[in-house]
């Protein structure tokens, strides 16, 4: 029997810990909170202290399978909670705040200083089992998964909202597996939804995928799963967003079977020019360092300043830099916090 509350089926979560003592445990925590019917941004901030507290409590043997058991909850609540429900956003912002308060999950650990809450410690790794069953689109999935996993994908796109990298690879292949499916005259619904979901990243996050592309790490990782971590090109960036437009034109001349969508397409094509144009404004008005451009090496007659160093003129500096990681991490900085040096304040829930 379907579990109800403020208009959500939460019989999915109830299913996964019928018989599991520390998730139901974990589950009437947090569904304490959200019966409180508060304003969400109140809510996210009670949850975050919820969790905070449930980590500090938790003796030094036990606080790995705590958290492990805490973001497989969150994570399985967040597959029942449609992305426009309030519910949805208190949830990522609560991982967003705990995810931004510094120091240690816990005093407890038996290494404090390798349990910081800015790595959100087991999250990416209950995510990404969980995600190995995300569906392929391929019209095989039933309805109840594919809503599962847009109300999955929705809570994860907040979460990557405010710079959550650790995770980037998720957005960053779905973008690219949309455009490698041949948009046809007939949009089937798992198509449809697949453009629904990849739509939510970017109106979400475009900001951070595109800061994303622009440090430019692609870092291959020897981790057990053989997985590696990237980011996409700029001209993978703009594929993508010619892939976008070509979706706006169609879809006036296809079924929808959920009319927002076409709405939606607008508003993402919009959303990724409105990035690059900050991006854009932001480079013209960035200082630039010139010890990590070519000196002179170009075929261009440089002047020399007063201690000698060459300089390099107007035209050198169109060629690219020496060191790519350091200057798309010099542009990051200044884009995001100015030109003073300043780190920003520090994060409290």
């Amino acid at each position: 029997m379907a579990v109800n509350h403020a208009n959500i089926d939460l019989s999915f979560i109830e299913n996964e810990i019928s018989d599991w003592r520390e998730g139901r445990e974990i589950f009437d925590l947090l569904i304490t909170i959200f019966e409180f019917n508060l304003h969400p941004e109140a809510m996210a901030v009670h949850l975050a202290y919820t969790i905070y507290f449930y980590f500090q409590r938790a003796p030094a043997d036990r606080l790995d399978e705590m958290m492990s058991n805490t973001w497989v909850v969150v994570l399985t609540f967040a597959q029942c909670i449609p992305p426009q429900h309030p519910w949805q956003y208190s949830l990522a912002k609560a991982v967003s705040k705990l995810h931004g308060v510094p120091g240690p999950v816990s005093d407890n650990a038996v290494d404090p200083e390798k349990v910081l809450w800015e790595d959100l410690p087991h999250f990416e790794n209950c995510l990404r089992e969980i995600w190995n069953e995300a569906p392929t689109y391929d019209g095989t999935e039933s309805p109840q998964l594919l809503t599962r996993f847009r109300n999955l994908n929705s809570f994860l796109s907040r979460v990557l909202e405010n710079e959550f990298y650790q995770c980037i690879d998720i957005p960053y292949t779905q973008m690219q597996n949309a455009m490698n499916q041949h948009v046809s005259r007939e949009w089937s619904a798992a198509f449809q939804s697949r453009l629904w979901d990849v739509t939510e990243w970017v109106l979400h996050c475009g900001k951070v995928l595109l800061d994303g592309i622009i440090i430019g790490e692609r870092v291959d990782t020897n981790e057990p799963a053989g997985r590696a971590r990237w980011v996409l090109t700029l001209a993978e960036w703009m594929l993508f967003k010619a892939f976008v437009m070509m979706a706006c034109v169609a879809v006036n001349h296809v079924e929808l079977v959920d009319n927002s969508l076409r709405a939606r397409l607008r508003s993402t094509q919009q959303m990724m020019e409105a990035c690059e144009a900050r991006r854009r404004d932001a480079l013209r008005a960035l200082p630039m360092p010139l010890a990590w451009w070519p000196r002179g090496d170009l075929g261009h007659q440089s002047d020399m300043a007063a201690d000698g160093e060459k300089r390099p003129r107007t035209s050198e500096l169109y060629s690219e830099p020496r060191d790519f990681k350091a200057w798309g991490r010099y542009i990051h900085h200044h884009i995001t916090y100015g030109c003073e040096g300043s780190s920003g304040a520090q994060f409290q829930l």
